[in-house]
């Protein structure tokens, strides 16, 4: 096992992907697509009296800012933030303007548009109870399809699944600890280790034996 001890183009590459397009010309059943920007990506704004959820906000290391969301949203948000797959994400930033099957325009907002292995993958969280639902299986159902012809994927997440433990966290320690970047010096130091093979271990980075800062050298190696 080897660390990557320069890490120069994976901390482009998040600012390399860019915000798709809007779709402005009808296509199938999709009316047409908006989305927001680089800078303000988010699209649809949090109601921020009566609410009906909790609402957070969320430091990403991939992204380098802070994320705002809603409800189980948090739980999509971690994961996407501690794939190393994932080099980039936006929390509701697209509305989906489509034909329903009455043939209305209706509005959607999906929780989640990720980057992952060069496409872009929509997510939208939902309890079990409520994603088997008539009207948002029909939905799912059509936009999985539709959006697939423009190029993005359109998949359901079960806020049950995403919360599913011991995995949830887990995750909530890698990024609690992990936030710190590594500097050369913790990356030389922790490869050293490695190839004199060395036990790296929870217990050795809680009592100091991988340094002051064993806990968080060892959780940012995880995560890239």
């Amino acid at each position: 096992m080897s660390l990557r001890m320069n890490t120069s183009e994976d901390s482009l590459l998040s600012h390399a992907v860019r915000m798709p397009a809007d779709i402005v010309k009808p296509y199938g059943r999709i009316v047409r697509m908006r989305f927001g920007t680089d800078k303000e990506c988010r699209i649809r704004s949090i109601v921020t009296r009566s609410r009906a959820q909790p609402t957070f906000r969320f430091p990403s290391i991939t992204m380098g800012r802070i994320c705002e969301g809603e409800g189980r949203e948090l739980d999509a948000f971690r994961l996407a933030d501690c794939d190393p797959a994932v080099p980039w994400f936006a929390e509701q930033c697209c509305e989906i303007t489509y034909l329903n099957d009455h043939g209305e325009e209706t509005r959607h907002y999906p929780d989640l548009l990720s980057y992952r292995k060069g496409s872009f993958v929509f997510w939208e969280e939902k309890p079990r109870r409520f994603a088997e639902a008539e009207d948002v299986l029909a939905r799912t159902e059509l936009l999985a399809r539709e959006l697939s012809a423009l190029g993005f994927g359109y998949e359901v997440k079960y806020a049950e699944v995403l919360a599913a433990e011991p995995r949830i966290s887990v995750v909530k320690s890698l990024l609690r600890f992990g936030y710190r970047s590594m500097t050369l010096v913790d990356r030389w130091q922790l490869q050293h280790k490695i190839d004199d093979g060395s036990e790296l271990t929870w217990a050795h980075a809680c009592t100091g034996e991988l340094g002051d800062y064993g806990r968080e050298i060892l959780c940012r190696a995880v995560l890239e």
